[in-house]
């Protein structure tokens, strides 16, 4: 009797509990209305922010066409005459005002430029003669036809090897755009970049050309938003080295100050890729600049914001939190409705549990039963590799000594080698992850085996760094290392003095991993691949390529085989 007042109780200790908790929760949200301010601040200038970026990268990407478009033109007509080169690059200059120049260097020093001046269209070039760089000038407005009157300049002449853009664009060896900031003493005006790239040779020209844009960062960048309608922020573009690539907005000296004080702050904090609030003049505001690198070069994005505004769109937001009391009241009527169900839900979830508890039975009995059929499937494979081999060797047998013997006593032991890694597979314990260190002990003993007594004098060391893979990525690899034992055993070591074999499994990060077989004996004869063991690297390479890898082999001091391959890592 005395339980029935006691549930009569729970509606109302459950309102005083909702009610507490909706007090609670009100409190907090006016207390907590200057860091929502905040967040609000910091999700705007994120947009802002991603905006400007996918707005310089869409410029950036144009820019790296035109030029890659470009460069496959000289490209193809190989030829450094301005008759076919000032159709297209005065166009270009005409179409793109952030170009204002274009350059075309050679490995010498050699270059050939034409520029948007104030006047027009400017040609020069650099010739080199007896070693010195001597600049040629073609009058305003003139261009091909015109040989007679271009004009020795006076003076020295750097060489444009000594550009940062030119030495930049040769380091990335890959014909791909390459930005570079303009040092102060390559240009005559601040925010300049350098878009270049290697000039793709299609008629075997000897040596290389560099073709270069140099952009205005401005005329660039003149599409990113420098602020919205009411004005409360504004769009920051700078170099590394604080350059500013965007006019800023200076109507009235409280901004002026805002961003002085701003910057300010954001370099004590040593240049800090996170928000930083502060107020000027009783004005909360909020800067916000992150780093981004585009194609090596960094610059620096960001927005000063006056969350003032941030105060009205919240306004409305203390009434909700009231209105969210009443919905906690409806929400205790629904909790009795619950409570009532709940004895039927908790019957409803142990028949659930009975349930998945079966299920979990038959799915491990349907494994084991995989397991059996993988293990049998494996054992066949073997059985029938064996008739195979039994076969082959049946008929060299009939084969008086030469190649022709010598080839099928090779295919048999191929044969065997698939057998053999098929014999290891099903005798493992577990067949969903192989053990690397297990599986490649027991091939590499098997190899042995099959090359004594020779292999006597030779040992071997398997290094596999706990990995492990699943059976179709063991067989190829399996297969990989009998091959490559198999040759430093026939080929590494022609005299009875012993030597060593290395083998090494790693892992290069996320699904890329590299086998090594390394032997210290005579070394791979340069005429290797000519002879009977070409059909062994053919079937490595075969293999790693099925692996969606790569095989390479060099000798010093001995041969490294190294097989970069892919495969998706265990769960451990």
């Amino acid at each position: 009797m005395s339980q029935h007042p006691q549930r009569a109780m729970w509606p109302y200790v459950m309102v005083a509990i909702v009610v507490s908790i909706a007090l609670a929760v009100v409190v907090w949200g006016i207390l907590a209305m200057p860091q929502r301010h905040a967040a609000l601040a910091q999700v705007g200038g994120e947009r802002v922010i991603g905006n400007m970026r996918s707005l310089v990268l869409s410029e950036l990407r144009f820019l790296e066409r035109e030029l890659q478009r470009e460069a496959a033109f000289v490209g193809g007509i190989d030829s450094l005459d301005i008759l076919e080169l000032e159709p297209r690059w005065s166009s270009l200059l005409d179409s793109e005002p952030a170009i204002r120049r274009i350059r075309l260097a050679d490995e010498q020093g050699g270059d050939l430029s034409l520029a948007l001046g104030e006047n027009g269209m400017h040609w020069s070039r650099v010739l080199v003669q007896n070693g010195d760089h001597i600049l040629w000038h073609l009058p305003t407005g003139l261009s091909s036809g015109h040989d007679s009157l271009w004009t020795r300049a006076t003076g020295g002449m750097n060489d444009v090897r000594t550009s940062s853009w030119y030495s930049r664009t040769l380091e990335e060896q890959r014909e791909v755009p390459v930005w570079v900031l303009a040092a102060p003493s390559e240009t005559d005006s601040t925010g300049v970049l350098f878009l270049a790239t290697v000039v793709p040779s299609m008629s075997g020209r000897r040596g290389f050309r560099l073709i270069c844009f140099e952009v205005v960062s401005a005329d660039l960048l003149r599409s990113l938003p420098r602020s919205d309608v009411q004005n409360s922020y504004t769009g920051l573009a700078m170099t590394a080295d604080e350059v500013q690539l965007l006019p800023v907005r200076s109507d009235e000296d409280r901004d002026a100050e805002a961003l002085s004080e701003g910057l300010r702050r954001w370099r004590s904090l040593g240049y800090t890729n996170t928000p930083e609030f502060f107020r000027v003049n009783d004005r909360p505001m909020m800067i916000y600049i992150r780093r981004t690198t585009l194609n090596g070069t960094h610059l620096y994005l960001g927005v000063l914001m006056d969350i003032t505004l941030l105060k009205h769109w919240t306004a409305g937001e203390q009434g909700l939190l009231w209105s969210g009391l009443v919905l906690l009241i409806v929400l205790i009527v629904l909790l009795v409705l619950i409570f009532r169900n709940d004895r039927a839900s908790i019957r409803q979830i142990k028949k659930q549990s009975q349930r998945q508890r079966a299920q979990e039975r038959r799915l491990a009995k349907a494994l084991g039963e995989r397991d059996v059929l993988d293990r049998e499937v494996h054992h066949r494979v073997k059985n029938n590799l064996q008739v195979v081999s039994s076969l082959l060797n049946i008929q060299a047998q009939r084969i008086e000594d030469g190649p022709t013997k010598q080839e099928f006593l090779r295919s048999k032991q191929r044969i065997d080698i698939m057998a053999v890694v098929h014999q290891r597979l099903y005798g493992l314990s577990d067949l969903r992850r192989v053990e690397l260190s297990t599986f490649f002990g027991g091939l590499a003993k098997n190899v042995a085996d099959m090359h004594g007594p020779r292999s006597r004098t030779v040992s071997h060391e398997i290094q596999t760094h706990d990995l492990d893979c699943d059976p179709d990525t063991a067989i190829e690899l399996g297969i990989i290392l009998c091959e490559l034992m198999a040759n430093c055993y026939e080929h590494a070591f022609p005299l009875v003095t012993g030597g060593h074999i290395d083998v090494e499994v790693q892992h290069l990060g996320t699904d890329l991993y590299r086998l090594t077989v390394k032997d210290n004996g005579t070394g791979l004869a340069k005429d290797a691949l000519e002879r009977s063991g070409r059909l062994g690297f053919d079937v490595v390479s075969s293999l790693a390529d099925k692996l969606d890898g790569t095989f390479k082999h060099h000798s010093n001091g001995g041969t490294t085989f190294d097989v970069l391959f892919r495969m998706q890592p265990g769960p451990g």
